[in-house]
């Protein structure tokens, strides 16, 4: 869970000096109580949604904005989200923008699926705001992803080669037959695709093969029987594949499976970097000789939470450079990186950086 902040009572707020009322404006919150004196809201939750208050709209919230070149006020309004402008630094003009997420267990589908909706709300929302961050940023962005490592990023670049020759694929007689190649070469028949595989590839699928169709009805392929029969066979294998997925759950199966960022990364409009180091790669390990219950430990997740919070922002200030205005890191809520941007700021003077963080409506 996310530290808790200093309450304000339900009262008109006593407006302190160099700072503005906001009236009925509950979607904006600034946790700047420790550093520099200003009112705060609490982040109590209620069945796991934030409890939104009436706040203090903050003169440097405002001055983030302006230097982000949006509107948090109305970012955070039209998003239906929390924006907390955590650490702010005026010698600074970069701005981490930690994004509060929701992601995908196995089997949680089926084992609770008030959880997998959960899910599904908190990524589609992801996607919006990222959406919306790259156009700050000008064009393609780098993003910084809870669980990624460097080996994770090498299967991933496999998987969007994969991708990116399926869409490269022109219709003639043996497109399918080529998908169907890419989708299967270098995975274990035995093992299959595994779920995210599949909502990947039916997710590009459902782009696809609807082209590939109106292309085929505009000039249809001159095929002999055998050819035909080919043809036809590897068809099917795909819409099977697409159905199989898309008849479960819809739309929806990228968001669950893979995330917003998977997703956005696979559409080509962002970059990812390698985000967690030698504590992750410790705790997979663990996980793998213990099974999935390891990370069920409350305990061993207060524990390691915050070294991975240090490994991340040490990264983060390892990897951007100076013209990547707007960093965002997709991580859990209940992750707290204020205090290690305090002390990178510290540690690092000519590399400062602000912190806000966006609470996606779960705090999981």
């Amino acid at each position: 869970m996310s530290e808790k902040l200093e309450s304000i009572p339900p009262q008109e707020p006593k407006l302190e000096s160099g700072q503005e009322p906001v009236a009925n404006k509950p979607w904006v919150k600034s946790r700047l109580a420790r550093f520099l004196g200003i009112g705060a809201v609490t982040a109590s939750t209620l069945l796991g949604v934030p409890q939104y208050q009436k706040i203090h709209y903050a003169n440097e919230v405002k001055t983030a904005g302006e230097n982000l070149g949006m509107n948090l006020e109305e970012f955070a309004r039209n998003m239906k989200v929390n924006v907390t402008l955590e650490v702010y630094d005026k010698e600074a003009n970069q701005y981490i923008v930690h994004i509060g997420q929701v992601h995908h267990l196995p089997g949680m589908e089926v084992n609770n699926p008030e959880l997998a909706s959960e899910v599904i709300d908190s990524q589609l929302k992801i996607s919006q705001i990222l959406d919306t961050l790259v156009k700050v940023n000008n064009g393609t962005t780098n993003i910084f992803v809870e669980g990624v490592l460097d080996t994770s990023l090498d299967l991933l670049s496999v998987y969007k080669e994969k991708v990116q020759n399926i869409r490269s694929v022109t219709a003639d007689k043996d497109s399918y037959r080529k998908i169907y190649n890419d989708i299967w070469v270098g995975v274990d028949e035995n093992r299959g695709l595994g779920t995210s595989a599949e909502a990947l590839f039916a997710y590009v699928l459902n782009q696809e093969l609807p082209r590939l169709e109106k292309e085929f009805r505009n000039n249809p392929p001159q095929l002999t029987v055998e050819e035909k029969v080919d043809f036809d066979k590897y068809e099917r294998e795909l819409r099977d594949l697409r159905k199989k997925v898309y008849d479960k759950h819809g739309d929806s199966a990228i968001y669950l499976f893979l995330g917003a960022t998977a997703k956005a990364y696979f559409d080509g409009t962002v970059n990812l970097l390698p985000t967690e180091g030698e504590t992750r790669q410790e705790m997979n390990k663990k996980a793998s000789e213990i099974g999935e219950v390891y990370y069920d430990n409350v305990d061993e997740r207060k524990r390691r939470s915050p070294i991975r919070e240090s490994e991340t922002i040490d990264i983060i200030g390892g990897s951007v450079t100076d013209n990547q205005k707007v960093i965002p890191v997709v991580f859990g809520e209940g992750h707290n990186f204020a205090d290690d941007v305090i002390r990178h700021n510290g540690q690092h003077p000519d590399q400062r950086f602000n912190l806000i963080k966006i609470e996606t409506g779960y705090n999981i």
